[in-house]
């Protein structure tokens, strides 16, 4: 009994002791693991910090395309980005002192304390890692649709007030306020003045949530209506089946209560269920008013109400002429006025024009301009019949164009090229005044540049090109259009009309051809255009070019061929031995091979292609003056002394596509030096994208000063945004590079990120921040953003983001010890400075104990 006892007794001890033990092993146990696992630990959670990396990557750029769409990003995307920021910067101090341990440490003399605890931080931001990576994979969308802008914002600088014209604009609201008119008609000859007139009432009317206002063009087409519609309302239609988009773009038009939809320029019916706009009993609040020189067009539709535009009274006419003539407002040359009011036929658009080709010249020379256009209309009546277009217009046109300068001839020419729905950008009038040497004088980019200030100038003040909505980007009226199209007998202008190639034209005699967006599906074998120098084909679904397809377009100096499916160019496109111009933007182009030798090319666009290698033979074409590679994700490398060569290069773009630039110092050089970019002497614009941080520190000479446009990053994801001057600098080291504190101080957008040797914005040395509009720091262990010596420099800034993701890290990261953002004390009250400042974001600044310390009345001002 006694031994059974202590038998027992001595089993549950050893249970117990077991268990105790048990306890007592297991925490041992795991402080063990961490240095018996050191190696597989560091190497799991390198891994996983990888993967964090690359979908952290991932979701970026789909952030920057919704950003670059103006849509809004959702919060939890935000908030998913912060936490990746924090656990990345924690990987990175982490990695360091991993680096730092290993490199002071021999494998016999290892500092086992400090591996311990590393092993054991790795396994725990390991195990974060894992558990955060499911959270980026978001199934739904990243954002928010934009919300475009008011149309009832827009400036409208070229309406005259006229009385004819004021009494249809109330005619046009009255109809409107009627709740039975859901439909209405608005017609009138073509130049009467119907986009002016919309444009007013789209700014007079408040009784809708959302008006849009969309040109039709003589030859719509349904994807591109439906497509400016949707951009109107901020998202795109995807897909391509026709009756899903219109049910997309319907649903979407029926979130708004009340939606005033100008449809403008219709020459034919349009079947508005077709197109996805729901009216009547889909959509009661829904008004939709169509504008079209025919009253039959409005009647087709089923226009409740139709308002013809009455022609200008004689009193209208004669003021508008006036005032576009710059003559003064009083009756000393009525009757000279008066006579030429006749010729226009009563159209505004035709006053416009000829009062603009009159203005400034002696009034005794205007009869004489007129009767040199009479004449020439008597001798060849031929010449002035243009298909839909009044003679009247016709006349004005012509004189109007006639008063130009070639150059400007040129230009409108070259700008009806493209379809009546594209708006032409001042860049690409630019280029083609260097392709067809428009300036003689010009050697440069930036000299032809300034020569085409001066025409567009011109053609603005002769009505004859329009100013667009959006700046920098320019527009022709149709009928003007037309009429251009009609003199310049040498050009062929296709575009838009999307009936692929011109199978029975003669192309023998023409120079320019435009095909853009024309649904091309094939091209011919070997056409005869032995005189063509421009052509134009981007936009079309061919993908493939026939063997000789160029054998017969030797003369050729300007080609595009971007948004097309080719994947190879002909052996033909050797011979065009004259090409000054090649854009192969955005195809499915990979062997570029053939684009070599081509001595005269000036400009070559890559942008987009998924090319792997840059051409051989590109370091000859040494008159290059733009080169575009950026976006080229597939490109593996740029050769070493290639970029060098090209000595006469003003605008480089390659970001976005290469990043591993070399720097000093670096051994068996594979790729393109940063020095390289630095000898380009003539460069004046720049968007690059640089990984190797030491750039920052190595002085180089370079033509830093002379950049006006440039977009550099360094060690950071590439921002591709608006601003014509940035930068995004990440671990920013101090000293700085003279050529990185020199642009500095031209920048306009700049962000630091992650920039731990920063205390002080004042202690970089930069003589100004005057230029500064948009300043963001992330992660930067910076004590004060701006002292009072540099207050007063930042008078332009207009938004200020502060953001510190890190908790503190001790041991392991820097502490967040920004204490004020603001240090105003030893300002003097006179001393402006922040007057423009509209927006200041301050996120995760646990230490922070004031934003102005100091005089808060100049804060206030």
């Amino acid at each position: 009994m006694g031994d059974f006892c202590l038998s027992t007794l001595s089993g549950a001890a050893g249970s117990v002791i077991t268990c105790i033990l048990e306890r007592l092993w297991n925490p041992v146990e795991r402080q063990v693991l961490y240095l018996v696992r050191y190696g597989s630990n560091l190497k799991t959670f390198k891994e996983r910090a990888r993967e964090l990396e690359a979908l952290k990557s991932d979701v970026f750029k789909s952030v920057k395309d919704a950003e670059d769409k103006g849509e809004e990003i959702k919060a939890e995307v935000l908030n998913w980005h912060v936490q990746t920021i924090q656990i990345e910067m924690y990987v990175e101090c982490l990695e360091e002192e991993i680096e730092k341990t290993e490199g002071c440490y021999h494998m016999w003399h290892l500092d086992w304390r400090s591996r311990h605890r590393l092993s054991r931080l790795a396994v725990k931001k390991t195990a974060e890692i894992v558990e955060h990576l499911p959270k980026g994979k978001f199934e739904d969308s990243l954002s928010f649709p934009a919300r475009p802008a008011d149309l009832r914002s827009l400036p409208t600088s070229d309406f005259v007030p006229l009385e004819t014209l004021s009494k249809a604009i109330h005619s046009i609201i009255d109809v409107l306020k009627d709740e039975k008119n859901k439909i209405i008609g608005v017609h009138g000859s073509g130049g009467i003045g119907k986009t002016t007139l919309m444009k007013q009432v789209v700014k007079q009317v408040d009784d809708f949530d959302k008006v849009l206002l969309v040109w039709v063009t003589q030859t719509p087409n349904l994807r591109i209506i439906q497509d400016k519609i949707a951009k109107l309302l901020g998202f795109e239609i995807e897909g391509d089946v026709e009756y899903q988009r219109a049910a997309t773009l319907s649903q979407r038009l029926k979130h708004w209560p009340k939606i005033l939809i100008i449809l403008d320029d219709l020459w034919e019916k349009l079947d508005l269920a077709t197109v996805g706009i729901p009216y009547r009993e889909e959509h009661k609040g829904c008004k939709v008013v169509i504008t079209s020189r025919f009253e039959d067009v409005c009647n087709e539709m089923e226009s409740d109400k139709n308002i013809p535009i009455e022609e200008l009274s004689e009193k209208d006419r004669l003021k508008l002429f006036k005032i576009k003539a710059g003559l003064p407002d009083s009756n000393a040359f009525d009757r000279a006025s008066e006579e030429v009011v006749r010729q226009c036929g009563k159209l505004p658009n035709a006053i416009v024009i000829i009062g603009a080709a009159l203005r400034n010249k002696p009034v005794k020379d205007w009869n004489d301009a007129i009767k040199k256009e009479i004449e020439k209309k008597k001798k060849d009546s031929a010449l002035f019949t243009v298909e839909g277009i009044p003679e009247e217009m016709v006349l004005c046109v012509t004189l109007g164009y006639d008063q130009l300068k070639e150059e400007a001839k040129s230009c409108l020419q070259f700008s009806c090229l493209f379809p009546p729905y594209y708006h032409v950008s001042m860049e690409e009038l630019v280029i083609h005044g260097l392709v067809d040497r428009l300036f003689p004088d010009a050697e440069s980019l930036g000299e032809v540049w300034k020569e085409m200030d001066s025409v567009v100038a011109e053609l603005k003040s002769s009505n004859l090109l329009l100013m667009d909505d959006k700046e920098g980007y320019y527009r022709i009226h149709d009928d003007t259009r037309k009429v251009i199209k009609f003199i310049a007998n040498n050009l062929m202008a296709k575009a838009g009309l999307r009936k692929g190639w011109p199978e029975e034209e003669d192309l023998r005699e023409c120079q320019k051809l435009s095909l853009m967006d024309c649904n091309v599906t094939s091209l011919p074998v070997q056409p005869e255009c032995p005189q063509l120098i421009t052509l134009f084909l981007q936009n079309n679904v061919f993908e493939d070019i026939p063997y000789c397809f160029f054998d017969g377009m030797r003369a050729l100096n300007f080609l595009d061929l971007s948004y097309t499916g080719i994947t190879s160019l002909p052996p033909s496109f050797q011979c065009l031995e004259k090409l000054r111009s090649l854009r192969l933007e955005n195809t499915h182009l990979r062997d570029a091979s053939l684009i070599k030798e081509f001595e005269e090319l000036e400009v070559l666009v890559l942008r987009g292609s998924r090319i792997e290698h840059l051409p051989k033979g590109l370091e000859m074409m040494t008159k290059l003056k733009l080169l575009d590679i950026s976006n080229n994700l597939f490109l593996e490398g740029i050769p070493p002394n290639l970029i060098s060569k090209l000595s006469l290069l003003e605008e480089l773009y390659i970001g976005n596509s290469f990043g591993d630039w070399e720097v000093e110092g670096s051994t068996n050089q594979q790729n393109a030096g940063f020095s390289e970019v630095a000898s380009l002497t003539c460069l004046t614009v720049l968007y690059i994208h640089v990984k190797n941080t030491n750039v920052l520190s190595i002085d180089f000479d370079g033509p830093w000063r002379n950049l006006k446009r440039f977009r550099i990053c360094v060690n950071d994801d590439y921002w591709d945004i608006a601003s014509r001057k940035s930068m995004h600098l990440k671990n920013l080291t101090n000293p700085l590079a003279n050529w990185v504190k020199l642009l500095l101080e031209k920048t306009e957008y700049l962000t630091f990120t992650r920039s731990r040797n920063l205390e002080d914005i004042g202690k970089i040395d930069l003589q100004g921040l005057t230029r500064w509009i948009s300043f963001h720091l992330r992660a930067c262990s910076i004590h004060r953003v701006f002292s009072s010596g540099l207050y007063a420099t930042v008078s332009n800034l207009e938004d200020l983001h502060v953001e510190y993701y890190l908790e503190e890290l001790a041991r392991v990261c820097m502490q967040h010890s920004l204490k004020e953002v603001f240090y105003l004390e030893e300002i003097e009250e006179k001393q402006s400075g922040l007057t423009r400042l509209r927006e200041l974001i301050l996120v995760g600044l646990p230490k922070l104990m004031s934003i102005w310390k100091g005089n808060h009345e100049i804060a206030q001002d």
